[in-house]
């Protein structure tokens, strides 16, 4: 299942356990010894985090199904729709977008308490289970793209910090 020219996205079943995972690929620069081993090293770290509100990294490679050297990232099956599908669908009282909030808030508190910058927090990497808690999904990750959720002040040289997290939280809370 492509997304967009560069990333693709697929469902997929571990081998041993027969579980659900889901598997992204993006290009993530990998063609040097020092990137790959910071690549590396980066996502080791991901792996480690255990929050209930973050969907957890369960594994990645270097290469995607197809052989390319685009970085693929497995994640536990996501819960449910994501935010962005529940918010254009108008599903959500007023109790229930403050509790999202305030499972964002903690979320993303998590992250930043282990040096974590999201750097692209926006309504469809977030996914709500059947209680309507969310699930923060692909931290720390480069976005490819702007949207209205990526601060302002982020431009192809700029570094994300922990103030465009919550930059993007607050574009999310209005």
């Amino acid at each position: 299942n492509q997304i967009g020219t560069t990333k693709l996205s697929y469902q997929v079943n571990e081998k041993f356990t027969s579980s659900s995972l889901f598997a992204k690929s993006t290009p993530i620069e990998t063609d040097t010894k020092e990137k790959c081993s910071s690549f590396f090293k980066h996502m080791l770290k991901l792996t480690k985090l255990k929050n209930n509100l973050l969907l957890p990294i369960e594994g990645f490679a270097f290469y995607n199904f197809n052989n390319e050297r685009f970085a693929t990232i497995f994640t536990v099956l996501a819960p449910r729709n994501s935010l962005e599908e529940v918010i254009h669908k108008n599903l959500l009282s007023n109790v229930q977008k403050f509790s999202i909030l305030i499972g964002l808030t903690i979320g993303m508190k998590y992250l930043h308490s282990k040096s974590i910058i999201h750097k692209n927090l926006k309504p469809s990497n977030i996914f709500l289970d059947k209680q309507r808690h969310p699930h923060i999904s692909e931290y720390s990750i480069h976005p490819l793209n702007k949207t209205k959720y990526t601060p302002p002040e982020i431009t192809n040289e700029s570094r994300y910090s922990f103030k465009g997290d919550i930059y993007s939280y607050s574009i999310i809370a209005i």
